[in-house]
């Protein structure tokens, strides 16, 4: 990966048992959203399973996010959910969704290029997570 690449786009993991419900869910959505299904099926197939280091500052589904918008330099806090679990005004967006993608596998303090569904090139940068086994203790 040239440094470039690996700037815009850095090593993600993603949890095997994650990473097998979403390589199907992916699959499932091709025909009713080839865009969403394709990019995630490209992160998926750049994705190592195998932790680098300390799982605890990786975002993996219902991962709590807080990532800056380097466009807007907005600050947002999502949680990353399954589709069936979006609620946008409790702040759960969907894995299908460009953002929910460009989110999964990240580190804290990786930054990220995407494009929304206007095609418009975007950035972000997770300032922290919190995962469920965090989030009840």
């Amino acid at each position: 990966m040239s440094n470039t690449e690996q700037r815009t786009h850095p090593d993600i993991f993603i949890p095997a048992m994650d990473y097998d419900r979403l390589l199907a869910m992916a699959e499932g959505a091709v025909r009713r959203d080839p865009d969403a299904a394709n990019f995630l099926m490209h992160e998926l197939g750049r994705a190592s399973t195998k932790a680098p280091g300390p799982e605890e500052d990786v975002v993996r589904m219902q991962s709590h996010v807080r990532f800056r918008d380097e466009s807007t330099g907005r600050i947002r806090e999502v949680e990353l959910v399954y589709p069936e679990r979006v609620d946008p005004a409790a702040g759960r967006i969907s894995i299908l969704t460009p953002v929910g993608t460009a989110l999964i596998g990240m580190s804290k303090g990786q930054s990220t290029e995407w494009k929304d569904r206007s095609g418009n090139r975007k950035c972000l940068t997770v300032l922290g997570v919190r995962n469920v086994s965090q989030a009840s203790a």
